[in-house]
């Protein structure tokens, strides 16, 4: 059985243009979303943004939250 190839559409804006694929484990009733997923993230001094992909969900969280939480960097083909 092969598997499909889905793409996780980059956001347009040019705000995310330096956004990288993460796959977190978000299980804080802060955040819009829960369980894991992959989202684009910039990762700043202070916050990190985050977009999940297809619903266009975006927030923003502390940078010692995003430390705290699980992720793995997705690499992706240019």
């Amino acid at each position: 059985m092969t598997r499909p190839n889905h793409k996780t559409p980059r956001p347009r804006e040019a705000t995310w243009r330096t956004a990288r694929l993460y796959q977190a484990d978000l299980y804080n009733v802060k955040y819009p979303i829960c369980g894991t997923h992959l989202i684009w993230a910039v990762v700043g001094h202070k916050h990190v943004r985050c977009v999940k992909p297809i619903t266009n969900q975006k927030w923003r969280m502390k940078r010692r939250d995003w430390d705290a939480t699980p992720t793995i960097e997705k690499r992706i083909k240019r």
